[in-house]
């Protein structure tokens, strides 16, 4: 989402990232150091991603990801639950998602 940032906030998509650490500290540091732009939050015991349906893989060390897109009034109107790290759908697909629900409102 890095790279693609800047199309992402011409949209009016405000990225919020959620990660499933106890050191809310670590994480940012972590966020300063690599400058990253967009919004992060802490979830300590992974509260919000139990809540949202995000699997723990014990053998893949850690949390599957999980994409959602949310709607002005806070909907769901998109997730995407991977199966590994690197299932993640593209920037390019994500963006063409809130193309076409815009233009569905018009």
């Amino acid at each position: 989402m890095l790279k693609d940032y800047d199309r992402f906030r011409k949209n009016n998509v405000r990225i919020i990232v959620v990660s499933a650490v106890d050191d809310e500290d670590a994480l940012a540091a972590y966020w300063q150091e690599h400058s990253l732009p967009f919004e992060y939050r802490a979830d300590p015991g992974a509260v919000c991603a139990r809540a949202f349906g995000q699997r723990f893989d014990i053998f893949k060390k850690g949390m599957i990801p999980a994409q959602f897109i949310l709607d002005e009034t806070g909907i769901i109107i998109y997730a995407h639950y991977g199966w590994h790290m690197a299932d993640i759908p593209g920037n390019k697909k994500m963006l063409k998602f809130i193309s076409n629900q815009r233009a569905e409102k018009q």
